[in-house]
């Protein structure tokens, strides 16, 4: 979200200057942004998404296979 006292107000009980916010730019609309830290700066790229993986391991489910060295050895 991008703070813009001339966009569009978040509530109608806030403060407008404080909580109006620039309208989506659909051209960012499936990428993300990736920085890293090279030799003191900061570099910035943006990245198309990766699609998520098909898989039926849970977070729980897999921790608790993992630590019984079922999976992942």
């Amino acid at each position: 979200m991008v703070q813009d006292e001339s966009g569009t107000p978040a509530h109608r009980k806030l403060d407008k200057v404080q909580w109006s916010f620039a309208a989506e730019d659909k051209s960012f609309k499936g990428k993300v942004q990736e920085s890293v830290l090279k030799d003191g700066k900061v570099e910035n790229k943006w990245v198309n998404v990766r699609p998520i993986p098909e898989s039926n391991l849970w977070f729980e489910t897999a921790w608790a296979d993992f630590r019984a060295g079922k999976i992942y050895k």
